[in-house]
């Protein structure tokens, strides 16, 4: 049973040599929390140090894989005048995660069960083999927000991304 807010919205599961890592906020289509982020990244970094694990496969709850940074604390800083700092949050909290993907010895599945949209979509391209349901769609969706593709989404989208590592 969770215990804290960031326990109920990641969800962190093992079942023989695979560690499950799902993303639990389905009714916001699982958009990243900054605890979240974190969470992911400690839970790669201790499946990376446990022996019994062999593959982590990273998938969403509900209807979406992700749909990217939870964007709600950037309308209160605006409202409140203050320009946040979005290059020191990708420093602190979203690239340890994507670094922590690509630098992992065991293979991380990313399970694209629906949406996967901007730092989501490029979460999704961070992992080494991906699995994308039938419905499932990766949207660069950055400039909707008036973003421009960065979290990695440039880097993800290349070569390493096409059918070679995505199935469906």
């Amino acid at each position: 049973m969770p215990t804290t807010a960031v326990e109920a919205e990641l969800l962190v599961e093992q079942e023989g040599a695979v560690v499950t890592v799902t993303l639990n906020r389905p009714k916001v289509l699982n958009a990243l929390t900054h605890g979240m982020m974190e969470g992911v990244t400690a839970a790669l970094k201790k499946a990376e140090r446990d022996a019994t694990v062999r593959a982590v496969v990273l998938t969403g709850s509900g209807r979406a894989f992700c749909a990217g940074a939870d964007l709600d604390h950037l309308k209160e800083a605006y409202k409140a005048g203050v320009a946040p700092k979005l290059g020191g949050e990708l420093r602190r909290r979203f690239n340890p995660m994507v670094s922590q993907i690509r630098r992992m010895e065991k293979p991380v599945v990313a399970m694209v069960n629906g949406l996967a949209a901007g730092a989501g979509a490029s979460l999704a391209l961070a992992c080494d083999v991906k699995f994308a349901a039938p419905t499932a769609k990766l949207i660069a969706a950055f400039g909707q927000v008036g973003l421009v593709p960065d979290s990695g989404f440039s880097r993800g989208s290349g070569p390493r991304s096409g059918p070679s590592s995505t199935r469906c």
